[in-house]
């Protein structure tokens, strides 16, 4: 998951006396924090010696960056540590997983990018992860709702089959009986189907503090 990349700082235009913004004593024109998180949606635990060294785990920027550091700012237990570069000329920030460890359901930790750059540019996870064909799956989100809108349609759908299930019972004639079951069946169709939708879909855990 990858938030909004948010202005820290930007010096004021056309004010020379003004704030000025420096990094290792070379002028930036502003600077930038974008959060990821990532972590283990699926059931299966993903060992250390699943992530491949020959397509390691990574953060890749969609255009050019001056990128300052990286660091871990949170986790989902408190010894789950990962390793992250001192430098990036290019960007792309390398994220290495401790040794021994595991990702288990809903494990991951959350990584905070500073950097100078345009606002336009995005940013993505990439990687091979053993028995994960799939990759990953890129959500940019701020707010919970926006995760999956279909934790709205859900609760709703239910409310829909209800009135529908009370038309269909108080309902006598042929005609309206048989409009009836087609409104009820659409109904609770829908509430099946934004239920499956929303079990295969992987929704923010709770330690994801953004």
């Amino acid at each position: 998951m990858v938030s909004p990349a948010e202005v820290v700082t930007k010096p004021k235009r056309g004010c020379a006396s003004c704030l000025g913004l420096a990094w290792d004593g070379r002028p930036v024109d502003d600077i930038r924090i974008v959060r990821i998180a990532l972590w283990n949606s699926g059931r299966k635990s993903i060992d250390s010696a699943d992530f491949l060294a020959s397509d390691p785990v990574r953060i890749e920027p969609s255009g050019k960056i001056r990128f300052l550091y990286a660091e871990q700012s949170g986790a989902s237990r408190e010894r789950l540590r990962v390793s992250l570069p001192v430098d990036a000329p290019d960007g792309t920030v390398s994220i290495g997983f401790p040794v021994g460890d595991a990702l288990h359901q809903n494990d991951g930790v959350t990584i905070r990018v500073v950097y100078t750059g345009s606002a336009s540019v995005e940013f993505t996870v990439r990687g091979r992860v053993n028995e994960v064909p799939g990759g990953f799956s890129r959500i940019v989100t701020d707010k919970l709702s926006s995760d999956n809108p279909l934790l709205l349609w859900a609760p709703l759908s239910v409310l829909l089959a209800v009135p529908f299930a009370l038309l269909l019972s108080l309902l006598e004639r042929v005609q309206h009986f048989r409009w009836a079951v087609m409104l009820a069946v659409g109904a609770l169709a829908s509430m099946l189907i934004a239920f499956a939708i929303l079990w295969f879909q992987p929704l923010r855990p709770p330690w994801i503090g953004f």
